[in-house]
């Protein structure tokens, strides 16, 4: 059966995953439980931390057996120098893949990403864009049909037809 719950409410899930975090926490306006299905529903000012990983949004899913949080409305994802923004975000806690969907912003330092699906690995601090992706750094951009992120490292892939476009005081160097 279905219980509500109101108000700012803290609730420790047991997961696995990173080796430094061994539970998700959700905090959030209101609660609602569906013991049948093992599911959470979390609305308002929703906060999901995991270790290092913290996202916040509208609404949160979270289904205890599938280990993932679906994530939903104004959608920020911190981790590290890591920032992403989107619209909906979906995180398996077991594997530590996070896939990302509209208007997505990803911020690594001074390089901004931005596409229409993503993609990251956590653990090995990798992601993969597709859905015209685009990276700016400065004043140079590129786009491509797929674009592969190191984020630990800052490097940049392309893959497929890719535009590159440097500007003018990069190309007469120091």
């Amino acid at each position: 059966m279905m219980a509500l719950l109101g108000g700012i409410f803290a609730v420790a899930l047991t997961g696995s995953a990173l080796a430094d975090a061994k539970n998700v926490t959700l905090y959030a306006d209101q609660f609602e439980f569906d013991n049948q299905n093992k599911v959470i529903l979390a609305t308002g000012n929703v906060r999901v931390s995991h270790g290092p990983l913290l996202i916040t949004g509208d609404r949160a899913r979270y289904s205890q057996e599938k280990h993932v949080v679906a994530m939903v409305g104004n959608v920020r994802m911190k981790r590290g120098a890591i920032e992403v923004s989107c619209n909906r975000l979906e995180a398996n806690t077991l594997t530590d893949v996070v896939t990302i969907d509209q208007q997505i912003r990803i911020e690594v330092g001074d390089i901004v990403v931005t596409a229409d699906h993503a993609i990251v690995d956590v653990k090995s601090k990798q992601a993969v864009l597709t859905g015209n992706p685009h990276a700016r750094q400065g004043k140079d951009e590129i786009t491509a049909q797929t674009i592969r992120i190191d984020l630990d490292k800052k490097r940049l892939l392309t893959q497929g037809q890719t535009k590159v476009v440097l500007s003018v005081d990069r190309l007469k160097g120091p």
